[in-house]
C-alpha cells in the first residue's frame, strides 16, 4: 500500500472503473445537478436528458439521481412536471441494473410525497420482469412506499419471496421488513404472508444459487424475523427457532421479540439460555431484556454474574441496572459491587486505546447507579469524580450529582474548563433550580460549543426576568452567525426561538436581519416570528452560502482503489473500504479531512452497543463538525453491519462525522450516507468504549 499525496494521479487506463474518462463531462454534470437540489424543472439539467445517455452507467447515475431529489413533480414552463414519469421510463432501459436503480429512484422520489403512480409502475413492471436483482429491487421499492396497507404490495412481495433466486427472495425480504415497521399499518398480513414470512424466518437459501455476500441467507432470516416482530406474528415456535438459530444477529433479533409486552410465555427460558451465548451482540440484548422484564421477578442475581461478563459493554449495562434497585436478597451485594467499581477509579486515567482495561467507565458509570441506589455512599465518593482530570469522568459526576440533587457541584461544574461537562451541569441545574440559575445558563451562552449553546438557551425559555436573557441570547445568536458555518444551524434555531418566546415586536429590528440569512431554515423561522409578532405575513428571502466545489472524475477514480485507516490509540487499527462512485461529495470531503488530519485527536463519542458507534466532532458531541453542510446520497445499499455512515440531523445536513453500524440497522436504509465498510478490524470497532482515542487515519491505495 502507498500513502497517497496531497495531489491526486489520474487513474490508470488499464483500472476497471464504473465510469470511463469519455463520460467525465457527463458525470460531473449530473453530480451538479444533484448537489444543487434544484426546485425549477429548467435547473434538471442532465437529470433531465441523461436517461438517454448511451452508456448505461451514466443513465443509472441519472435516475439514482432524479429519485434523490426526493421529489415527486416539479415546476415546468409548460405546468407540472411529474418525475415519477422519468423514473418510471427508466423502469424499461435495456440495461437490468439501470431498471433496478429505477426502481429504488422510484421509491426515494415519492418518499414524501404521493406513491400511488409509483405503486403502479412497480406493479406492472414486475408482470413482465425476469431479471432476479431487479425483481428484488421491485419489490424492496413497492416494500418502502409509504402506505399504511395496499393489497397489491403484499400480493407483489408474495410473489417475489417465492422466487427461486437469493437475489429476488433477499429483495423481497427487505420490502417486508420496511412495509411492516413502518408506523401507522392499519391492517394485519394475511395468512398466505405470515405462513412465508415464518418460511422465510427459517430460510436456508438451499439451491438458490451462490449469494452475493457471504451472509446473505442470513439477511434473509433477520428480516423476516424483524417483519414478523412487527406484526406481532413471531409465534413462540419461530422465536425458538431464532433463538438458536446459527448467526448471531438472528439470535439477537430473538431477544429483542423477547423483550416485547406479549412475549411472556417463554420468555425466561429463551433470556436465559441467550445469557450464556457465546456473542456478546446476543448476551447485551438478553440482559437488556431481563433488566426490563424480568429482573422485577427474578431478582438482580444474572445481572450480578453479568458485572463479571467478557464484554465491557455488557459489564456497563449490567451496572447501570443495578441502579434500577435490586431485591432485599441482592441489595447489599449489589450496592458493594457498584462501591467497588466507583472505587477503581485512579486519580488521572491515561488513554490506552480503543478498549482500555482498567478504563473510568466502569467508575464512573458506578457513581451515578450509586446515586440511586446508594445515596449517602456516592456523595461521599463524588468528590473524586468531579476533580478528575478526564472530562468525561467529570460529565458523569455532574449526572450523578444531578440524581443526588448537589446543586453547588452542579453550579462549579457547569463552570468546567471543558464544554460538555457545562452542558451536563446546565442540565442538571436546569431540572433542579429552574430558572434560580439562570445567570448560569446566560454565562454559558458566550461559550463556543453549539451543544452547549442549544441546552442553555433551552434552559431560559419561559424566564421571568427575559430582558438580560434576549439580550444575551441575541448577541450570541451575532455571534455564531458571523461564523458561516452551516453546521450550527441547531444552535441559531435554539437561540432564535427561544428569542421567540421571550421577545415580542420590540425585538423585530435585531432578528429582521435573518429574513435574508444564508440558511433557509433559519429565514423561514425568523419570516414565522416577525409574521406572529406583527400581524402582517413576513417573507424570506434567504442568501445561501457558495456551493462546496465538487469533486473531479479522477479524484474519485483514485479513491475507489483506496482504504482509510483508523489507527486508535494504544494501537489498534481498522481499516475501511470506500464508496466513492456511491457518494463522491461525502467520500471527497471526508478523505480531504482525513489529509488535513482533522481526524487526529477526536474521539468516538457516541457508543451505542447493538446499534452505532459515531465519532469524529471537535467537539466530542453531536452538534460540532465540519462546517458546510454535505448532501445526502442516498443508495439502494442496505446499512449492514460494518458499514459506515454519515451522521446527519435532518436532510442534508452532513457535517464530517462518521458511524460505524455494529449490526444491520434496515431502518437506517435510504436515510444515511454510506460512504464505505470496514474490510478488516471489525473486532477493534466492537470494542470500542466512549471516548475511544483516533490516533491517526490514513488514506492509503490498495496496490
Amino acid at each position: 500500500m502507498v500513502i497517497l499525496a496531497g495531489v491526486l494521479c489520474p487513474a490508470p487506463a488499464s483500472a476497471q472503473l464504473p465510469i470511463q474518462p469519455r463520460d467525465a463531462v457527463m458525470w460531473s454534470a449530473i453530480l451538479s445537478a444533484e448537489d444543487s437540489r434544484p426546485a425549477q424543472a429548467r435547473a434538471l439539467g442532465p437529470l433531465a436528458g441523461g436517461l438517454r445517455y448511451p452508456d448505461p452507467e451514466i443513465r443509472r447515475l441519472t435516475v439514482r439521481g432524479l429519485g434523490r431529489l426526493e421529489r415527486d413533480s416539479m415546476r415546468s414552463d409548460r405546468g407540472i412536471l411529474y418525475l415519477t414519469d422519468l423514473i418510471s421510463f427508466a423502469l424499461h432501459d435495456s440495461s437490468a441494473t439501470v431498471r433496478a436503480e429505477a426502481a429504488n429512484a422510484l421509491a426515494q422520489a415519492v418518499s414524501h410525497g404521493n406513491p400511488g403512480p409509483a405503486r403502479d409502475s412497480l406493479v406492472a413492471r414486475l408482470k413482465n420482469e425476469r431479471d432476479p436483482r431487479v425483481r428484488g429491487a421491485t419489490a424492496e421499492a413497492l416494500g418502502r412506499l409509504p402506505y399504511r396497507s395496499s393489497p397489491s404490495i403484499e400480493a407483489a412481495l408474495l410473489e417475489v419471496s417465492s422466487d427461486t433466486s437469493l437475489a429476488a427472495v433477499l429483495g423481497a425480504a427487505r420490502g417486508y421488513e420496511a412495509f411492516y415497521r413502518a408506523p401507522g399499518r392499519t391492517s394485519a398480513p394475511g395468512a398466505q404472508t405470515v405462513t412465508r414470512l415464518k418460511e422465510l424466518a427459517r430460510f436456508s437459501g438451499r439451491g438458490r444459487g451462490a449469494p452475493a455476500r457471504a451472509d446473505s441467507v442470513a439477511r434473509v432470516r433477520r428480516l423476516a424475523v424483524g417483519a414478523l416482530t412487527a406484526t406481532g406474528m413471531l409465534d413462540p415456535g419461530i422465536m425458538q427457532s431464532a433463538a438458536t438459530d446459527a448467526d448471531p444477529q438472528v439470535r439477537r433479533l430473538a431477544m429483542m421479540a423477547a423483550g416485547g409486552p406479549d412475549s411472556a410465555a417463554d420468555r425466561a427460558r429463551l433470556v436465559s439460555n441467550a445469557l450464556r451465548d457465546e456473542s456478546p451482540l446476543v448476551r447485551y440484548d438478553a440482559l437488556r431484556v431481563y433488566g426490563q422484564r424480568l429482573k422485577a421477578t427474578g431478582g438482580c442475581g444474572p445481572i450480578l454474574q453479568a458485572v463479571n461478563d467478557k464484554s465491557p459493554h455488557v459489564v456497563l449495562l449490567a451496572i447501570d441496572l443495578l441502579g434500577g434497585g435490586c431485591d432485599a436478597q441482592y441489595r447489599q451485594q449489589a450496592v458493594d459491587r457498584l462501591v467497588a467499581f466507583a472505587k477503581l477509579l485512579t486519580p488521572a486515567f491515561v488513554d490506552r486505546g480503543a478498549n482500555p482495561a482498567p478504563s473510568w467507565h466502569q467508575s464512573a458509570h458506578a457513581v451515578v447507579s450509586l446515586a440511586h441506589v446508594a445515596p449517602d455512599r456516592a456523595d461521599s465518593l463524588l468528590p473524586a469524580f468531579v476533580g478528575h482530570t478526564t472530562w468525561w469522568v467529570r460529565v458523569y459526576a455532574a449526572r450523578a450529582a444531578t440524581v443526588l440533587k448537589e446543586n453547588a457541584v452542579l453550579t462549579q461544574l457547569a463552570y468546567d474548563a471543558n464544554d460538555n461537562v457545562r452542558e451536563a451541569a446546565i442540565r442538571g441545574l436546569s431540572q433542579l433550580e429552574g430558572h434560580a440559575a439562570d445567570s448560569v445558563y446566560i454565562a454559558a451562552l458566550s461559550r463556543k460549543d453549539y451543544q452547549l449553546q442549544i441546552t442553555a438557551a433551552r434552559a431560559l425559555d419561559s424566564t421571568s426576568n427575559p430582558a438580560p436573557a434576549l439580550a444575551a441570547l441575541n448577541a450570541a445568536l451575532l455571534r455564531v452567525t458571523g461564523e458561516n458555518r452551516e453546521t450550527s444551524r441547531d444552535a441559531r434555531m435554539a437561540l432564535l426561538r427561544t428569542i421567540g418566546s421571550l421577545g415580542g415586536p420590540e425585538q423585530g429590528t435585531q432578528i429582521q436581519v435573518y429574513l435574508y440569512d444564508w440558511d433557509p431554515a433559519i429565514a423561514t423561522e425568523t419570516a414565522r416570528m416577525l409574521s406572529q409578532w406583527t400581524g402582517t405575513p413576513q417573507e424570506a428571502a434567504p442568501n445561501a452560502l457558495p456551493y462546496s466545489s465538487l469533486p473531479a472524475l479522477a479524484s474519485i477514480a483514485q479513491l475507489a482503489r483506496s482504504r482509510a485507516v483508523f489507527h486508535m490509540r494504544g494501537g489498534a487499527s481498522f481499516e475501511m473500504t470506500l464508496r466513492p462512485f456511491d457518494a463522491p461529495t461525502n467520500v471527497e470531503r471526508f478523505a480531504r479531512l482525513v489529509r488535513s488530519g482533522y481526524f487526529d485527536g477526536l474521539t468516538f463519542h457516541r457508543v451505542v452497543p447493538n446499534f452505532v458507534i459515531q465519532g469524529g466532532s471537535p467537539g466530542a458531541n453531536e452538534y460540532w463538525g465540519d462546517g458546510p453542510f454535505t448532501r445526502d446520497e442516498l443508495t439502494a445499499e442496505a446499512h449492514v453491519r460494518g458499514t459506515v455512515g454519515i451522521s446527519t440531523r435532518g436532510r442534508d445536513t452532513g457535517d464530517g462525522q462518521i458511524f460505524v453500524n455494529l449490526v444491520d440497522n434496515p431502518r437506517l436504509d435510504h436515510n444515511y450516507t454510506i460512504i464505505g465498510e470496514v474490510a478488516k478490524g471489525m473486532e477493534v470497532v466492537d470494542a470500542v468504549l466512549e471516548g475511544a482515542t483516533i490516533e491517526k487515519v490514513e488514506i492509503v491505495e490498495v496496490k
